[in-house]
């Protein structure tokens, strides 16, 4: 309890407050590798997006990337942990933990994501708004895919880029996903929910 006290205490030092949930080698090469990426870009979001998965593609394989605190699962929900929270408000990397039959709403981003399986399996489902009625909006469903570990998707933050993850497994899995905006450890302001 002292220690934990202690670390609660520091989070507020600029250089561990990047860092909440620990650091590693291979988490400080990623956000290089993010960030070098961030670099590249013109001026269209979408342009980055595959830039970054791919670059988060070749981390999916390093098994020290997460502590143990970072694969801690939350038995009522998907767990969000905040891995790094870029300085200058650019990118947040989270790992999110799945439960079997823990699943997102339905939603949209207000920014680019890319995310990477890096244990399990995960099923995604992308949706399409045909129409409103009685003010209500409704959605489509125009595909779904089983992700396994090492396969990387984005999402460009388009209003009409709107998607649902589960877990239909029988096992935890674990994904990693970079943002392309600040997002505080238990804020939604990167989701838009839609009505399911």
């Amino acid at each position: 309890m002292e220690c934990a006290l202690q670390l609660a205490t520091q989070t507020h030092h600029p250089a561990l407050s990047r860092f909440p949930t620990g650091r590693s080698t291979q988490l400080e090469a990623l956000v290089s590798s993010v960030r070098a990426s961030l670099s590249l870009r013109i001026e269209e979001t979408d342009e980055v997006t595959p830039i970054v998965a791919s670059q988060l593609r070749s981390f999916l394989s390093a098994r020290e990337l997460l502590n143990q605190t970072q694969r801690q699962p939350n038995a009522h929900r998907y767990q969000r942990h905040a891995l790094y929270r870029d300085e200058a408000g650019e990118f947040t990397i989270f790992a999110l933990i799945w439960l079997p039959g823990q699943e997102t709403p339905i939603h949209g981003h207000m920014a680019w994501s890319a995310m990477g399986l890096y244990a399990g399996e995960l099923n995604l489902t992308h949706y399409e708004i045909f129409g409103t009625r009685a003010g209500q909006m409704h959605l489509k469903q125009i595909s779904e895919a089983d992700i396994r570990e090492g396969d990387v998707n984005s999402v460009t933050g388009d209003i009409n880029d709107i998607h649902r993850i589960r877990n239909t497994s029988c096992k935890p899995a674990i994904s990693i996903h970079v943002c392309g905006m600040d997002v505080a450890a238990e804020s939604q302001s990167l989701n838009i929910l839609f009505p399911q």
